[in-house]
């Protein structure tokens, strides 16, 4: 582990990584939830509480690059996108794809232009 990474980095990276696109699947299924609204969001919060700690947790391990990490962290998004929406089992998975490419794109994004002005960063492990 790097100690110039701070936890809360983390934590914000990890944050940033997942929430916005579950407000645009919560957003774009507005009229389908299972539950009541005030219930969906309790379950948003569970997951994202959950999948936060399960990072910080990451950076405490000495597996940090272990995969099955992502893997978990996958499963509480794509189980709370098929557990608060009421939706055909099609287009939910298309959505968790696209999602999944967005998200993707966004990451690859970001390093291209982090190593357009940071280059000394390039060699660095990043989460």
């Amino acid at each position: 582990m790097d100690t110039d990474f701070s936890v809360w980095e983390g934590m914000l990276y990890a944050f940033l990584n997942s929430f916005p696109y579950m407000i645009l699947v919560l957003f774009s299924f507005r009229k389908r939830f299972r539950f009541s609204v005030g219930v969906t969001m309790l379950l948003l919060a569970a997951a994202t509480v959950s999948q936060v700690m399960l990072n910080s947790f990451r950076f405490f391990s000495p597996q940090v690059q272990n995969p099955i990490f992502d893997v978990i962290i996958a499963a509480i998004y794509v189980g709370f996108i098929f557990l608060a929406i009421k939706e055909r089992f099609g287009k939910l998975l298309f959505t968790v794809l696209v999602l999944m490419d967005l998200g993707n794109l966004v990451v690859v994004t970001s390093k291209c232009v982090e190593g357009f002005f940071f280059p000394q960063e390039i060699g660095r492990a990043h989460v």
